[in-house]
């Protein structure tokens, strides 16, 4: 028997309207009340005729579902192919990740039901991409929800919602404490040989039952897929009590070679103004409160999430910025900290000069790894200024031989922002601390606070983790219209002459002996009453 089509208006369309969680995973609105409502409807009544829901048998299956399968579900069926269900996901999915699907490995109705089946243990999913529809309100039952381990959060959706991600993630469905929730759920190929592996649902729902003719290249590629997947839904039922992360995607030692940063003339630094009205996007009280509340921590924002607080408004904004000038367009993300040191005490604050790096790969491999681009912003006026000298490392850890031929001088100013290979060596020597605010006013404390957000082009250091969902909403994120970086500054170019027994980087360290050695004087003279930075050549 054939449903009635519903007409198309009562889909709701998702185009613009994905919002991302994680560079692959997004949520959209997809399906109207009505259709949720016909689709719990046909499914129940073809469950009940068929004998009622099943559940997978523990003994073979550990992550066991309530649920029932739509190519067993005729009528079902035939309404989500007849609303064009299927072309509507392939649509979703080449807009959200530019992926085309090729099959299924499975496509089902969930039902979790207090007192029955009311959680899913962790796992992660067959195939290589899923989607999720949540056919229930959120009225229907309490708690619930998915919680994915790598986002340490759980991912609520309202009716009629989809989340699409990345099979890899490793989550779980939480535990209702009453009612009943419904969820349609699809586990999709995008490798042209899942087509021909039988077991697969193919793009009409259907079940594909022949194999290709054997000797074929077809054949070959269907048997190799299959042999590598196993059986159906078999990825969910290896190791399920392990904990498993999204795998990196690639080993660390093989991410050793630094694309070369190219912005306008192939500089390795720059310094820029922020626009007018950048003060009132709430950017500086997120900064302190960030700095409060998680000191020395990085977090990370993939290229193509949606940005949900001032800092991440604006660390997207560096990256599109920075990042959009750069040979390699294949950006990862950004990892972005706030640093504030008080001007309190005996000694004035300084950082020592250190490279920036993934401190976990390093850790681990010996390998330097480092970000495409280093971008710092000052959030005030006072403290000791940035310094970088043109001195690298090698990803063994060998520092670049001879003195530097340069240096490079940025003193804080409030919305003054300086732009590096992230690849160079740098810090704040408390040499060159100004003993009052570049703005004239002295105070008896002044810190030094900056706001820094790093470039990488393919893996997100392993220590850096997404803003903590709690801090959605506590903050006003007024964006200014338009771009938030302005105009350039200027780069002015001072000779200076080091002396003949001068340290070398490579016996200092980390060059704070060569920078006690720069004219402090004429260095906080030059910048007292402009934006400029300087370029030291040494000769």
């Amino acid at each position: 028997m054939q449903c009635k089509v519903m007409p198309e208006s009562r889909f709701i369309e998702y185009k613009n309207h994905l919002r991302y969680i994680e560079a692959d995973m997004a949520t959209a609105q997809f399906l109207s009340v009505e259709a949720c409502a016909k689709i719990k409807q046909v499914a129940e009544e073809e469950a009940s005729a068929a004998g009622g829901w099943t559940a997978d048998d523990p003994r073979t299956y550990s992550q066991s579902t309530t649920d029932i399968e739509i190519d067993k579900l005729p009528r079902l069926r035939q309404w989500l192919l007849d609303q064009g269900f299927m072309e509507r996901i392939q649509r979703l999915y080449m807009q959200a990740f530019a992926k085309t699907i090729t099959a299924l490995d499975d496509a089902f109705i969930v039902k979790y039901v207090s007192g029955q089946q009311v959680s899913l243990e962790p796992h992660t999913d067959a195939g290589d991409i899923s989607f999720m529809i949540a056919l229930s309100t959120r009225r229907d039952y309490t708690g619930g929800g998915t919680l994915f381990h790598s986002l340490e959060d759980v991912v609520h959706l309202e009716q009629g919602q989809i989340l699409v991600f990345h099979a890899k993630y490793f989550h779980e469905g939480m535990a209702i404490t009453s009612g009943e929730r419904y969820l349609l759920v699809g586990f999709c190929f995008t490798e042209e040989a899942a087509r021909l592996v039988p077991g697969n649902l193919n793009l009409q729902l259907e079940l594909i039952l022949e194999p290709a003719t054997r000797g074929s290249k077809r054949a070959r590629l269907a048997e190799d897929s299959a042999a590598a997947r196993g059986s159906k839904r078999a990825r969910l039922a290896e190791d399920s009590a392990a904990v498993r992360e999204p795998p990196s995607s690639a080993p660390l030692l093989d991410s050793v070679r630094q694309p070369e940063c190219h912005t306008e003339g192939d500089e390795a630094f720059a310094s820029y103004r922020l626009r007018e009205g950048w003060q009132g996007c709430g950017l500086h009280k997120e900064a302190i409160a960030l700095h409060a509340e998680c000191a020395g921590q990085a977090f990370w924002l993939p290229a193509a999430a949606h940005a949900r607080t001032a800092l991440e408004h604006f660390a997207q904004a560096v990256l599109k910025f920075h990042g959009g000038r750069e040979v390699c367009r294949n950006l990862e993300g950004v990892e972005f900290w706030v640093q504030l040191l008080d001007a309190e005490g005996a000694a004035p604050p300084a950082i020592p000069f250190h490279f920036d790096k993934d401190e976990a790969a390093l850790r681990k491999t010996d390998v330097f790894r480092h970000p495409l681009r280093s971008v710092v912003t000052y959030l005030s006026h006072s403290g000791a200024p940035t310094v970088i000298f043109d001195r690298r490392i090698s990803p063994s850890g060998e520092l670049s031989r001879g003195k530097p031929s340069k240096a490079y001088v940025s003193y804080p100013r409030a919305g003054k922002q300086i732009a590096f290979d992230g690849r160079l060596l740098h810090g704040c020597p408390a040499s060159l601390c100004l003993s009052q605010p570049l703005d004239g006013n002295r105070r008896a404390s002044s810190p030094r606070m900056t706001l820094i957000v790093n470039i990488w082009s393919d893996r997100r250091p392993e220590e850096s983790k997404r803003l903590p969902s709690s801090w959605i909403g506590r903050f006003r994120a007024d964006t200014p219209q338009g771009a938030l970086i302005g105009s350039r500054a200027r780069v002015v170019e001072l000779p200076f002459k080091l002396p003949p027994e001068g340290p070398c980087v490579e016996n200092d360290g980390y060059g704070e002996a060569l920078a006690a050695m720069l004219p402090a004087t004429q260095l906080i003279n030059q910048n007292q009453n402009d934006n400029d930075c300087i370029m030291l050549s040494f000769t």
